[in-house]
């Protein structure tokens, strides 16, 4: 069954909901140019909240590889995120020092983006639209070649998240504005997106 982030936790108020909303992944983001931007001690007060049934995966962008292994190590996050430029050496280093999972996100840009991915030494990897959280999705046609598990992201919501798991039935979807009104984390949209994503009943009776 596909699993499913929501990232861009911020707010207590975000974690409360996603506690209720049950996915199978949180994400927090501390690359300090984006919108959802967390500092370590306002993460670690959120992950505080978290279900511990919830794994905390924590974005980052070429940040210094000591970080990603202390957020591990110290149980702040459970899983990193690396969406830069971190090379095969940087992976390993991750992975050994701290026995984690690792996610290596790409901006899909054409089959050589693609081709360039599926080469990671990551655990998973990550296919989004270039930039990241742009709420915006790139061509899906690009997936049909995939032979390995990923990740999903780039423009998923309550509209089209059902048709992206039944054609290409990704490892797990990640979400962040596609769960959120007026920039904020909404928590029906969140509920309604775990129940789409595992086909429950409740979300077509709701409806």
């Amino acid at each position: 069954m596909t699993k499913i982030k929501l990232c861009g936790m911020m707010r207590d108020e975000d974690i409360k909901a996603a506690n209720a909303a049950e996915p199978d992944y949180i994400g927090f983001i501390f690359a300090d140019f984006d919108r959802h931007y967390l500092t370590r001690e306002k993460a670690a007060d959120l992950k505080k909240l978290l279900d511990p049934s919830i794994l905390a995966v924590g974005a980052f962008v070429d940040a210094p590889v000591e970080m990603v292994i202390e957020r591990l190590n110290s149980g702040l996050i459970d899983v990193a995120q690396l969406h830069g430029k971190e090379d095969h050496a940087y992976v390993q280093k991750v992975k050994e020092e701290t026995g984690k999972t690792v996610l290596k996100s790409m901006g899909v840009t054409g089959p050589e983006s693609i081709a360039e991915i599926l080469q990671s030494n990551a655990d998973f990897i990550l296919l989004d639209t270039p930039g990241g959280c742009t709420g915006k999705q790139f061509d899906w046609s690009l997936l049909k070649n995939i032979n390995r598990p990923f990740f999903l992201a780039g423009g998923l919501n309550e509209e089209n998240v059902q048709e992206a798991v039944k054609k290409f039935h990704p490892y797990a979807v990640d979400i962040s504005s596609g769960a959120e009104t007026n920039k904020q984390k909404d928590p029906e949209k969140m509920k309604r997106l775990v129940q789409l994503v595992r086909g429950t009943d409740t979300y077509k009776e709701e409806k």
